[in-house]
């Protein structure tokens, strides 16, 4: 049925996937997680998505770019726990060597990154820190990465993506983490606006010194934010 519609009609899309929720779970719809039909795949990964089955996670390898942000949403937004670890994992695709992902949005990023900030560990938050410090996204992008590292020990109650109440755990600070100063010095020596701005910020509670030859070319570059400048005087 899905691919006969092959998505003509969305109608008869959400019949069919309802009718495999009704019928089928997670074994049973694992072969067609790879079906040559896009439709198909679609339709298998809504299905997943109300099952709530952490299966899913396997179209975060899909090819289709439709596909990918469907599994980043569904993975995030229900939320499916099981996949979590999963979707964090993707952080590892944007950094420099992967180049610009044109197809990626500031909302798809954003579960991404929220996905180890509040379901992530210490490992994550070094991801985060590589990320800021390294990916090709927008600087906005990066600037909230090392923002959710200033409060990694305490995440909002109501999830920023989503809108709704949806607390986590708490946990410790991170202190003065190498991971993250590494990505820090890395990023002061860049002198990028605002990212080094806040990397400045955030510098000496992580432990890193702030090197006057950084400070004074980012003061005497005509071109930085004035936050930046105003607040390396």
């Amino acid at each position: 049925m899905l691919k006969e519609n092959d998505d003509k009609d969305a109608f008869v899309r959400h019949g069919a996937v309802m009718g495999l929720v009704g019928c089928a779970d997670g074994d049973s719809l694992k072969p067609f997680i790879t079906d040559s039909s896009k439709a198909v795949r679609l339709g298998t990964l809504l299905a997943l998505r109300r099952l709530k089955d952490a299966k899913i996670a396997a179209f975060l390898a899909d090819a289709d770019p439709l596909i990918y942000a469907e599994a980043i949403r569904a993975i995030y937004d229900v939320p499916i726990l099981g996949a979590m670890p999963a979707l964090a994992a993707e952080i590892k695709r944007f950094g420099a060597e992967a180049g610009k992902n044109t197809n990626m949005t500031g909302l798809l990023y954003s579960r991404i990154l929220q996905a180890n900030y509040r379901y992530g560990s210490v490992a994550n938050a070094a991801a985060l820190a590589d990320f800021a410090a390294t990916s090709s996204a927008s600087e906005e992008v990066r600037v909230n990465a090392l923002e959710m590292l200033e409060k990694w020990e305490e995440p909002t109650e109501v999830d920023p993506v989503v809108g709704i109440y949806r607390p986590v755990p708490k946990r410790p600070t991170l202190g003065q983490d190498k991971n993250v100063a590494s990505a820090l010095s890395r990023i002061l020596k860049t002198n990028e606006g605002a990212l080094s701005a806040k990397a400045g910020e955030m510098a000496l509670p992580f432990g890193v010194p702030l090197d006057d030859s950084v400070l004074l070319a980012q003061l005497k570059n005509s071109l930085e934010e004035a936050e930046t400048r105003l607040h390396d005087t």
